[in-house]
């Protein structure tokens, strides 16, 4: 891996996958991930009542990910170069931070002057 690399990490879903494995009116093929993650994480704190309130690094990522993989499928791991600036700014100005590319105002979708 060279610097500036990025993993980005995907189930590997498609919107179609998507439409049969959730039959919910609004989703899209995000939402069974986001909320395999989030019934993983709730397992975990039903498991362990005596740790309380802990950071999302503090989770055992291996049982959470052993409750959330039936819902996931298949990981794929890609290194890139990508970063949320690649293709920004072009259309209207917008308000980012281009020294430090993963900042949370470089992905948030409303961030234009007004």
């Amino acid at each position: 891996m060279e610097e500036g690399d990025i993993l980005l990490v995907s189930t590997g879903r498609d919107a179609r996958r998507a439409e049969t494995d959730a039959p919910v009116a609004a989703h899209d093929d995000t939402s069974v991930p986001v909320a395999a993650g989030a019934v993983a994480a709730v397992v975990w704190a039903i498991s362990n009542p005596r740790r309380g309130i802990v950071e999302p690094d503090e989770l055992d990522f291996e049982d959470c990910l052993s409750t959330a993989t039936p819902y996931l499928g298949r990981l794929v791991g890609e290194f890139t170069t990508w970063t949320p600036l690649q293709g920004r700014g072009e259309l209207f100005d917008e308000d980012l931070d281009v020294n430090q590319p993963w900042q949370l105002r470089n992905v948030r979708s409303r961030q234009w002057r007004s």
